[in-house]
């Protein structure tokens, strides 16, 4: 939190004198001074949103690629120091080589998640369908 504000102190003491200098520019070269209205105002404040957010996704798309690309180093270095752990971190398919036979039935009865409602068989009797057996 500290270093954030000392680099938003900074860039905005840096700005300022940015600024401050070009003023001091266009003062010794003559330009005459025009006052800033509501409209000029509200263009500058839209742009700068505008930029703003764009700075703001490309921060995170750098972020993303930047992140990716050292995990994929790290993995690569990883693998280079520990080789046996290759065949802990491969992908299985669970069901390979299951595609028939009770070992196959087992997997596909606990994969399916559907709960099917059983359907409850009653006797007839005289009292249900109103007919004397």
């Amino acid at each position: 939190m500290i270093t954030f504000l000392v680099i938003a102190l900074i860039t905005f003491a840096l700005l300022s004198w940015v600024a401050y200098m070009y003023l001091w520019w266009k003062k010794d070269q003559g330009v005459p001074e025009t006052p800033l209205t509501l409209a000029d105002a509200q263009r500058s404040a839209e742009q700068g949103a505008r930029l703003a957010r764009r700075g703001w996704y490309q921060a995170q798309i750098q972020t993303q690629k930047a992140a990716s690309w050292v995990q994929q180093k790290a993995g690569r270095a990883f693998f280079t120091i520990f080789p046996d752990a290759k065949e802990a971190f491969t992908k299985k398919d669970e069901l390979a080589g299951f595609s028939h036979g009770p070992s196959s039935y087992f997997l596909r009865s606990i994969s399916e998640r559907e709960e099917k409602k059983r359907v409850v068989r009653r006797k007839k009797t005289s009292e249900t369908t109103g007919v004397e057996i």
